[in-house]
């Protein structure tokens, strides 16, 4: 009996000792599972979206007279500060190409809402500044930039999820351009006012991230500049009344989310 348990015995060690050598030996051969491949991310494709931020400029204005007719007599031109900021947002659709392959190129359009005001009032008006018969009692000039479009290209750079893009192109803008001369004890003075849609251009860039396949946000700052305006308006007896705004400029701060069509 104990031949036999010692017997049995010792068959079970031989077969737990060669199994284990045998399964040590499988694991020594057998490669190590693949590694999981990251997600590939393309900007390639076409996108829409929308951006909200802000808006600011900085831009100057001059009111002056000519006495005797136009040309003649020129008074000392008066300044005004027209700066402003507000709000600005609106929608973007545009499409990626990624090539060689972290480069990605593209073109853009965007239009973009805002109340971009600046104005000032010289009450009254200083040294210099009058005019001939009854020298104003305030002047104001003011400009308001009601929207803001444009056509880009895009270049930029792109490693893992970010793009890092620098664009320029065509802009266009509306814009209404105010002023009002009133003289004192109540007598009207001269008024200018009207509106303008300009060409000009615009420069900038920005970061985007991948969000998803299909989703990216984005920081953008863009410049823009237009030409400015000026107007003459017949004041009293021979006198006439320039009203003259210099060049457009404005800058955007924005934050932006899009959708890209496709994978």
């Amino acid at each position: 009996m104990r031949k036999f348990v010692g017997l049995s015995a010792a068959m079970v060690f031989s077969e737990f000792a060669f199994g284990g050598l045998a399964f040590a030996a499988d694991m020594a051969v057998k490669a190590p599972p693949p590694p999981v491949a990251a997600p590939a991310y393309s900007w390639s494709g076409f996108y829409i979206g929308g951006s909200v931020g802000d808006a600011w400029s900085r831009n100057g204005a001059s009111q002056g007279q000519l006495f005797g007719g136009p040309g003649l007599t020129a008074s000392p031109l008066l300044p005004f500060d027209t700066n402003g900021s507000a709000a600005i947002g609106g929608p973007q659709v545009g499409y990626n190409w990624q090539f060689a392959p972290q480069w990605v190129a593209g073109i853009e359009s965007d239009f973009a809402w805002t109340k971009l005001n600046g104005s000032q009032t010289y009450n009254p008006i200083p040294p210099g500044g009058a005019g001939v018969a009854a020298p104003p009692s305030f002047m104001t000039m003011s400009r308001d930039v009601e929207w803001l479009g444009s056509v880009r290209g895009r270049l930029g750079y792109t490693w893992n999820r970010a793009l890092l893009y620098f664009t320029g192109g065509a802009a266009w803008s509306r814009t209404d351009f105010t002023g009002i001369e009133s003289r004192a004890g109540g007598a009207a003075g001269e008024t200018a006012s009207f509106s303008s849609t300009k060409a000009g251009w615009v420069a900038g860039g920005g970061l985007e991230y991948m969000l998803s396949n299909n989703w990216s946000g984005r920081v953008q700052y863009l410049y823009y500049s237009f030409a400015g305006a000026s107007t003459v308006v017949p004041g009293i007896l021979t006198s006439f009344d320039t009203f003259a705004w210099g060049r457009t400029q404005v800058s955007s701060l924005t934050v932006g989310l899009n959708y890209k069509f496709g994978n």
